[in-house]
């Protein structure tokens, strides 16, 4: 039945890849139907066959008004936005050194985002003042020239480094589960050497040791999961070590890998990949399901496996309908006290 489930997530999402032209046109569609009945019900005014005031086409009006205000904003103004979510992580008992981490996740750079929404990006990042900064992989949308849209990210500037990994988008259109096949190893791979180009340091099943205020701190990045790639026995081994380091961040696209994070004793794993759900409602959460196994209530935040700590953040970017409601664009940055 898990199997079964997964499956069905998958080409849901799968679908939204190759439908944006579709959604766009949808939404494009029905601002223009649903703004016309707004305008008649205005000219017309609000009184019922025989003249009389009528409730019942209040109502009508409220929610025709109210959908298209909703689909207006959630598609063409929320997107725009770029919040900034502060969230404060614990590694250990008695912390003694608090590192400034910006993440940035699922840019998605293509038809929704592109060079303009690269550099407003790395504008406010460098109002943050961060020790180190990971890009959480996704950074293009469906198209190996989408890259270009990357350039402003040789602006993001931090003290120990900028880190990268490769999301399931930058090997294929979402599909990055299936056999990517050479064209997807060339695309996974321009992304790779545009990025390292810029100055960014790309972990594939890699590890990178930091120094921060005299203490080590051990970072590992890996493969994205669903190309079953992700090695991250083999980024420890980059230490030269049988054990886990500690402290320990992993780097990871998809929020899965906390599952075998969690068996290596790695301290946190931080993540992007669910949008969030990218449209939300109040009190119910996201609409769309989550393109994971751990579960809706995964979603987005921080979260704790037994001693492993997981955060995954909704991103900047879109996927399928250019919409996102109530769940707007975030850059994160997170004080790691250790």
């Amino acid at each position: 039945m898990r199997r079964q489930k997964t499956a069905v997530m998958q080409w849901f999402w799968d679908l939204l890849d190759i439908m944006h032209f579709v959604t766009d046109a949808i939404i494009i569609a029905f601002l223009v139907a649903d703004g016309i009945l707004v305008i008649d019900f205005i000219r017309n005014g609000l009184t019922g066959p025989m003249g009389k005031f009528s409730w019942g086409l209040v109502l009508f009006f409220l929610a025709a008004l109210t959908c298209w205000i909703l689909v207006f904003y959630g598609s063409f103004i929320e997107p725009r936005f770029i919040t900034i979510k502060r969230e404060t992580v614990q590694l250990n008992e008695n912390p003694a050194q608090t590192m400034r981490a910006v993440l940035i996740s699922d840019t998605h750079f293509g038809p929704y985002k592109q060079t303009g929404f690269a550099q407003k990006i790395a504008e406010r990042v460098s109002t943050l003042n961060p020790d180190v900064i990971f890009l959480l992989g996704d950074f293009i949308y469906d198209d190996e020239s989408d890259v270009q849209y990357l350039s402003p990210f040789k602006n993001l500037k931090a003290s120990l480094g900028v880190f990268a990994i490769l999301g399931n988008h930058d090997y294929g259109n979402g599909r990055g589960y299936k056999d990517c096949g050479a064209k997807g190893e060339a695309r996974a791979k321009k992304v790779h050497e545009t990025l390292e180009g810029l100055g960014i340091k790309v972990l594939v099943n890699a590890g990178q040791k930091i120094t921060f205020e005299g203490k080590d701190i051990f970072i590992l990045g890996v493969d994205d999961l669903w190309t079953k790639r992700a090695d991250i026995a083999s980024a420890i081994q980059t230490f030269g070590q049988a054990k886990t380091p500690r402290p320990s961040i992993l780097i990871a696209h998809n929020p899965d890998s906390v599952k075998t994070a969690e068996k290596l004793g790695i301290d946190l794993v931080l993540s992007g990949h669910t949008h969030g759900g990218q449209i939300r409602l109040p009190f119910w959460g996201p609409v769309p399901p989550l393109p994971d196994t751990l579960g809706r209530k995964y979603d987005k935040g921080l979260f704790r496996f037994d001693k492993t700590q997981l955060y995954i953040t909704s991103g900047v970017g879109e996927i399928g309908a250019r919409a996102r409601l109530f769940d707007p664009p975030e850059i994160v940055l997170m004080k790691i006290k250790f």
